[in-house]
């Protein structure tokens, strides 16, 4: 959240003044698709992110008298450190919580799920001239976008899965966050339940 939003925020909140009196000035805050959707195994990262997207929209309504113009640049994953590493970073986390916590998941579960999340990531993960190109975009057009979805998986994949019924959408995304099931639900009880939660999603 510090690095997040705490500093952008303040950072807004130091330079409004001069942006206020500059004709054309504008902000640009970078989220990510973790902005309007809430992946698995992600919360705090999406926490960060979400916060930092509702800020920026009431930012641009708020500064709209002063034509101070406001866009959200919304990376997909890109190839950057962050991205690339992720789930080394979730693997070394995983490793460091408490036994009675790990125990419910089983390190054959994680080492496996971090394996396959390694490869997905690999797979997907999009030039970071992409988002350069949108950001170029939203410094020097007049009329800047007031979101900038940033990549084909930003665009035609996440964005559409954020907008359907809510129990559709997270049918999609347990299926993507447990292809393998954790060792306290690898039980023929367990792997009912989570294929119900697949198969028949709660209504929103």
């Amino acid at each position: 959240m510090a690095i997040n939003f705490h500093t952008p925020v303040q950072l807004v909140y130091d330079l409004l003044p001069s942006l206020k009196k500059t004709k054309g000035s504008r902000v640009i805050n970078v989220t990510s698709i973790d902005g309007f959707i809430s992946l698995p195994a992600n919360a705090a990262y999406n926490a960060s992110k979400h916060a930092l997207e509702a800020y920026s929209d009431t930012l641009r309504v708020d500064m709209m008298p002063w034509d101070v113009k406001v866009a959200i640049i919304e990376p997909g994953t890109m190839k950057t450190p962050l991205a690339l590493g992720f789930w080394d970073s979730w693997f070394k986390t995983f490793q460091e919580a408490p036994v009675d916590r790990r125990k419910q998941y089983g390190d054959a579960w994680a080492t496996a799920h971090m394996t396959d999340g390694t490869k997905i990531v690999e797979q997907i993960a999009s030039d970071l001239m992409i988002t350069v190109a949108d950001i170029m975009d939203a410094i020097q057009s007049r009329q800047p976008k007031t979101h900038y979805r940033c990549g084909g998986a930003a665009k035609y994949f996440w964005w559409p899965l954020s907008n359907l019924p809510v129990g559709m959408r997270d049918a999609v995304l347990v299926k993507m966050a447990y292809p393998h099931p954790p060792d306290a639900l690898d039980t023929e009880q367990g792997r009912a339940m989570v294929a119900k939660s697949i198969a028949h999603p709660e209504a929103p």
